[in-house]
């Protein structure tokens, strides 16, 4: 941020970045996934405990914001390897991951990624997990808010409406993505002054 508002400016950054971060992307994109199913929560246990996969996540979500295309390729492998296992802790983890990533990254090349895989996290709100569930809505509402024109209302419609019965945890995060819907993804960009949205038809 102080090189780039140095740089607008036209002058010399006071502080210059020793790129410490890009020397150790590979080990520290490795931890930090690790450690994404580190210290979780019991799957009913409610999410007022800072935990170390909490932690994983955040910083994740900076890594993606600071190393851009390069977070893509480690972190997609690492879903594809635990977005189906029999632990739920390790599907709770890849979404996790998945969701860090959505913003930072280039946008043609994440909406690709993101529009390819949307079918496959959405059924994710009926796993048997709360936590997979929980997380599943929170990734969407990432997407809706990232990526807004991925989001197929109409086939999403059903399955959000039915979700807002689910647990608080579940039910809150599909809010969230109806807010992210009705707000960004108005015709034409309109906002959230838009005299319809894609949800329109639904109310």
């Amino acid at each position: 941020d102080i090189e780039r508002e140095a740089r607008s400016n036209g002058t010399p950054p006071e502080i210059q970045s020793r790129n410490f971060i890009y020397q150790a992307k590979s080990s520290l994109i490795v931890l930090m996934l690790q450690s994404l199913t580190r210290g979780q929560k019991d799957d009913e246990e409610e999410e007022d405990t800072y935990s170390i996969a909490m932690a994983a996540q955040g910083c994740l979500q900076l890594l993606a914001q600071l190393l851009g295309d390069d977070i893509i390729e480690p972190v997609v492998s690492f879903v594809g390897a635990n977005f189906r296992d029999q632990d739920w802790r390790k599907r709770e983890a890849a979404i996790l991951a998945y969701g860090s990533i959505v913003e930072g990254p280039s946008e043609d090349r994440m909406r690709q990624i993101v529009a390819g895989s949307l079918a496959e996290l959405t059924a994710a709100l009926k796993d048997t997990s709360l936590s997979v569930r929980d997380t599943t809505a929170w990734m969407l509402g990432r997407i809706a808010a990232t990526h807004p024109e991925v989001m197929n209302v109409p086939a999403l419609a059903s399955l959000l409406g039915e979700k807002l019965s689910d647990h608080p945890r579940v039910a809150a995060n599909i809010c969230y993505v109806l807010h992210c819907i009705a707000e960004q993804a108005s015709p034409g960009g309109a906002g959230p002054h838009a005299a319809t949205t894609p949800l329109s038809p639904y109310f």
